[in-house]
C-alpha cells in the first residue's frame, strides 16, 4: 500500500475530500511502538491514544466505545485536546460505526458541556437483524461497490441500513442538515445517484 506524505494527502483532500493517513508515518513515536503492541496481541490503551490523534488539525471529532464506562473514563481527556466538539459513541466492537440491530448511546462534549442521547435505528425505519459473520477484504470491498452502486438488498440490506444510518448520524451531528432524517434522506439520494462512487473513483484516481 502506498502511504502518502503530508503534500501528497493535503492535494488529495483538497481535490477529493477525501484521503486516507498512514498513523505510523505521521506520529514517528507510536510507530515505534508498533512491533510491541503487535506482540501484546490484544488491544490495548494504544488504541484509544490513535483514535486521538489530530493528524489533520480538525475542530470536531467522533469515535467509538465499548459502553457508557468507557466514554466516562475518556471524556476527560478532552479538556487537554484542541478538538471543540466531540462525539463519542457506542459503536460496533468499539468503533465509530453505529449499528442497526440495537439501539446506540451518543456522548457529545462542545464548549465545557456535555448531553448525551440514544438513537434507535427504528425510529428511522432501518432496523434489521444483526449480520454476525466477519467479512473478509474481498467481500468487504464487494459489499462497498454494491452499495455505492445502488445495491440495496438481499445480502447487502443490513450494510445499506447501515450507511445511511451512520450517514444521516453524522450529517446531523456536524451542521450539514438540521434533523437526522434529512441527513438519511440525503443519503439515500447520494447512494441512488452514485455520488459516492464517483468520488471514490477520483480518489482512486488521485
Amino acid at each position: 500500500m502506498h502511504h502518502p506524505d503530508a503534500v501528497t494527502l493535503s492535494r488529495t483532500i483538497e481535490t477529493t475530500n477525501s484521503g486516507f493517513a498512514w498513523t505510523d508515518q505521521f506520529c514517528p513515536p507510536l510507530a515505534n511502538l508498533r512491533n510491541i503492541r503487535i506482540e501484546i496481541g490484544i488491544r490495548s490503551l494504544l488504541n484509544t491514544v490513535e483514535k486521538l490523534l489530530n493528524i489533520g488539525n480538525a475542530n470536531s471529532i467522533m469515535m467509538g466505545a465499548f459502553h457508557r464506562t468507557a466514554i466516562n473514563k475518556i471524556a476527560p481527556i478532552f479538556s487537554q485536546l484542541s478538538y471543540k466538539d466531540i462525539y463519542i459513541v457506542q459503536g460496533v466492537e468499539g468503533s465509530e460505526d453505529l449499528p442497526v440491530h440495537r439501539n446506540s448511546f451518543v456522548f457529545k462534549l462542545s464548549n465545557g458541556e456535555t448531553e448525551s442521547f440514544i438513537v434507535k435505528p427504528e425510529d428511522y425505519g432501518l432496523a434489521a437483524e444483526e449480520r454476525k459473520e466477519a467479512l473478509t477484504k474481498e467481500q468487504q470491498v464487494e459489499t462497498i461497490g454494491a452499495l455505492l452502486t445502488g445495491e440495496k438488498s438481499g445480502p447487502f440490506d443490513y450494510y445499506y441500513k447501515q450507511v445511511l444510518f451512520n450517514t444521516g448520524i453524522r450529517y446531523y451531528l456536524f451542521g450539514v442538515t438540521p434533523t437526522i432524517e434529512e441527513g438519511i434522506d440525503r443519503s439515500k439520494e447520494q447512494l441512488e445517484t452514485q455520488k459516492g462512487f464517483s468520488q471514490l473513483k477520483k480518489w482512486k484516481e488521485n
